[in-house]
């Protein structure tokens, strides 16, 4: 898995019609993922996705890691990709 200190992991999710975001560390994003009831699955090593999201994690029921801009890995729930999609 990548890591860096410079690295911020992004949850967004929707509830009750409300966006929210959490941000995670490195060092915090799998137990704070698993917490929340999304199992690490594997780090992503598909090369057609963008190379800042090469080596990060992957979780079930999350789409990503997507691109969040400079530094910031996001994950989404699929009803919140949804919404933002539209």
């Amino acid at each position: 898995m990548t890591t860096s200190n410079d690295i911020v992991y992004q949850l967004v999710w929707t509830y009750e019609g409300l966006t929210l975001d959490a941000r995670f560390t490195a060092e915090n994003v799998i137990p704070a993922m698993d917490v929340r009831g999304f199992t690490l699955t594997g780090i992503c090593h598909n090369s057609r996705l963008r190379r800042e999201l090469q080596g990060h994690p992957t979780f079930r029921g999350l789409i990503g890691p997507c691109y969040g801009g400079p530094g910031v890995i996001r994950y989404e729930c699929p009803e919140t990709y949804a919404l933002m999609s539209h």
